[in-house]
């Protein structure tokens, strides 16, 4: 097991650094040469300063969106509160202060909402698809119900693509790095006609090779293979703006793979190093069938944490197509705005979930998936701009065919040959909502929003026992055993969310604030292969949050907040006594959550950044009467008192980026980045073996640019100290086996840009 590091060091330490840097940035009045750029943002869907917006927000630009906006895990380790679960893999989340989706089936909206360009994603799997040509990332926490919709109980990420310029510009991007995986990707745009404006964006992603080695085939895995085109037309009218884009596009990488550690003796019974969790890093120590097989190659999972021995290591087979009609039109004083937008997302992801040579648990995800939505809103001011409002109509449409199959035809344990979980689900959702500003006084501002949201979710589901595999697009139906468990219903599910907010601006650099809100996500129904189905009803949040933003001098920005989130009906994926072969979703009860947060930055010299950031957790269920099952001698273990998944209670990150003059038409820069993350769970048992270990990752770049911002070229290593560190955990005790995903081990690439 890793040493642990001393959570006692990590606030005092953090409240030193941020006097020291202020004490530094008064003494050199020099530094008032150069200032801090304003961050504009658009999370309450109109522009405003980062500075003056009451609640925590957070905001990557371009450089920054480019170096991140690919790796879901570098992007959330550098924003204070914010992780990510199962990087990498198709079961790849964000959580934000502790809530995030912890569910790997197709049909759960995630509680942190993802967004491009204001579209909603609906599905957690979707954001495989590549993040290029961005120009900024926003990230939200809190409850984001009022102006963003039901699903955003932690919060919201948006990416907001390129548009458009007059300008002729563009770019092309190549890079590669050891393990024979390589990208390009670009974008060329400027003027057509007097008033109209083109860009084209591609991405291209693939391989020869990869980090993980497969004992199998003998072949490296890990290879990506991602293609996506992106056409943009945009006219600037009189008075009108009209955005049309449409990509399409393809996934069919190979993911990172489990490691799958037995977790038995031989001959039965739990192996000490599976109940202590040390089995993780030791997987060879264990059995996964009890050694009744006799097969070491079956039964013992290579030590090698990046070997693997698998007949179907994890692959996806993905098609996608869509895109959005915005229209904008001012009337002076208001701005009404349109946005059509329409998604079709084809998915198959294949897994060996027991990390097997053998088909004792394959898996095959299919999911069929058709998203409309229309977007209507009125965003404008009165009473001498005193007051300024958003308001709208938002429905969507959701239609999705899915089928799950588990294939055990050579699992020696008391697995049937297959196990079939298939539904097909129609969600129609409706909402108004409302957010204002209203400026009380010269430094008061009060704050109101509300939406009201109805959605009706219509199912047909099925979960069997069955002889032959529902794998693949033509989804012929499977040859059943026996009829597990059945459902053709439906439910209505209603909600007003709000929120009401203070900020006071203490003067022309420093706002205080404070809101309260509410957050909503919807109910609805878990169907597990060849399990029971599961019905859950909405969660609520109540949130309450207090929060300080400075620019303490023209150099120095100090950014912090508390809050207290209070949970109902908390819908976690969980291993419950009514499903014990395949984790369902369920609502568990009540939780609580306090937390603190706080961001720094700093220009230490014209040439010199420096970001920090520090965020405190203390999360616990604190009302259910729910008992769940893991790798333990005790059998079910109470939920009560526990901490939920993925909430460390300490995280640190800092970026530091230094740039200089190598001559008049040549600069060279050096950037830095870390990530420290404390202990956390990761199965809501809270058992050792559901432990993942405090860890650190830095990365690393060096790299010159022409002055005139031309070109540019750099040489980067990521996880420079080659940390082994989980980012997911699934125990199964009955099946005899656990899930780990790992953070991808060391890599060294170069990338090279050339702007025109």
């Amino acid at each position: 097991m890793k040493n642990r590091v001393d959570k006692t060091f990590t606030a005092p330490i953090f409240s030193r650094i941020v006097a020291a840097l202020a004490a530094a940035t008064a003494a050199q009045p020099a530094l008032a040469q150069f200032t801090l750029e304003e961050i504009v943002v658009t999370a309450q869907k109109r522009s405003q300063s980062i500075q003056d917006i009451g609640f925590s927000v957070a905001a990557i630009g371009e450089e920054d969106a480019a170096r991140y906006a690919a790796d879901a895990g570098a992007l959330a380790g550098q924003i204070p509160g914010v992780e990510s679960y199962g990087s990498g893999s198709h079961l790849q989340s964000f959580f934000i202060r502790g809530i995030g989706l912890n569910e790997f089936a197709g049909n759960f909206n995630a509680p942190v909402a993802i967004h491009k360009d204001e579209v909603y994603v609906s599905k957690n799997w979707m954001t495989t698809r590549p993040s290029f040509d961005i120009e900024r990332i926003e990230v939200l926490k809190g409850p984001q119900g009022t102006l963003f919709g039901r699903n955003t109980t932690g919060g919201a990420v948006n990416y907001y693509t390129k548009a458009p310029t007059a300008d002729t510009e563009g770019y092309v991007r190549l890079s590669a790095d050891e393990f024979s995986r390589y990208g390009i990707e670009g974008a060329i745009g400027g003027a057509l006609t007097d008033n109209l404006d083109g860009r084209l964006s591609l991405y291209r992603s693939f391989g020869s090779g990869g980090p993980q080695d497969n004992l199998f085939d003998g072949e490296e895995h890990g290879e990506p293979d991602v293609t996506e085109l992106r056409a943009q037309l945009q006219w600037n009218l009189e008075n009108t703006f009209i955005r049309l884009l449409a990509y399409d596009g393809s996934d069919k990488s190979e993911t990172p793979a489990y490691k799958g550690p037995g977790i038995f003796n031989a001959g039965g019974g739990f192996c000490p190093e599976a109940l202590s969790g040390a089995v993780s890093d030791n997987p060879a120590r264990c059995f996964k069938f009890a050694n009744v097989t006799g097969d070491p190659d079956i039964e013992i999972e290579p030590n090698g944490l990046r070997t693997i021995n698998q007949s179907q290591p994890p692959e996806r087979d993905d098609s996608f197509y869509g895109g959005y009609l915005r229209i904008e039109h001012d009337f002076g004083d208001t701005l009404l705005t349109s946005i059509t937008s329409f998604d079709q997302y084809d998915r198959l992801h294949l897994e060996d979930s027991d990390s097997t040579p053998i088909a004792s648990a394959d898996l095959s995800y299919f999911n069929d998936l058709e998203v409309f939505s229309q977007e209507l809103r009125l965003t404008g001011s009165a009473a001498d701009k005193r007051l300024n409002y958003v308001a709208g109509l938002f429905y969507q449409k959701e239609e999705l065919r899915q089928a799950d199959s588990l294939n055990a035809s050579a699992n020696p344990g008391p697995l049937p040959p297959r196990l079939v979980g298939q539904f097909d689900q129609e969600v129609d959702s409706a909402a108004l909502f409302f957010n204002a500003d209203y400026q009380l006084s010269e430094q008061l501002t009060l704050t109101v929003g509300g939406r009201y949201t109805e959605d009706k979710t219509d199912i047909q589901a099925q979960t069997s026992v069955g002889l032959n595999d529902v794998r693949g697009r033509e989804q012929l139906p499977a040859t059943t055993i026996a009829v597990v468990d059945a459902l053709d219903d439906d439910r209505t599910d209603t909600d007003f969310s709000w929120r009401l907010g203070l900020s006071y601006g203490l003067n022309d650099t420093t706002l205080l604030y404070t809101n309260i809100a509410t957050g909503f996500r919807t109910g609805g129904y878990s169907v597990p292969f060849g399990g029971a189905i599961v019905e859950f009803d909405p969660e609520e949040l109540f949130s309450t949050e207090v929060g300080y933003k400075s620019d303490i001098t023209d150099t120095l920005r100090l950014n912090a907040a508390l809050f207290f989130y209070q949970y109902d009906d908390l819908q976690v994926n969980v291993d419950d006594p009514v499903s014990p072969i395949v984790p369902v979703t369920r609502n568990i009860g009540e939780s609580e959550t306090y937390g603190f947060e706080a961001d720094l930055t700093w220009l230490a010299m014209d040439n010199l950044e420096i970001r920090l950031g520090y965020s405190y957790l203390d999360a616990e269920f604190t009302e259910t009467d729910r008992a769940m099952t893991t790798i333990s001698e005790a059998g079910p273990i109470p939920l009560q008192g526990n901490t939920p998944v993925n909430s460390p209670e300490h995280q640190f990150n800092g970026f530091v980026e230094y740039t200089a003059s190598l001559s008049p038409a040549l600069n060279w820069s050096a950037q830095a980045d870390f990530r420290w993350v404390d202990d956390r769970f990761l199965e809501v048992t809270n058992q050792p073996a559901d432990t993942a270990d405090a860890y650190t990752v830095v990365n690393l770049s060096l790299g010159i640019a022409s002055a005139d911002g031309s070109w540019d070229a750099f040489v980067w290593a990521k996880n420079v100290t080659d940390e082994d560190y989980i980012t997911y955990i699934n125990n199964l005790p009955v099946v005899g086996f656990k899930l780990d995903i790992y953070g991808e081990q060391r890599s060294v690439g170069l990338s090279a840009s050339y702007y025109f």
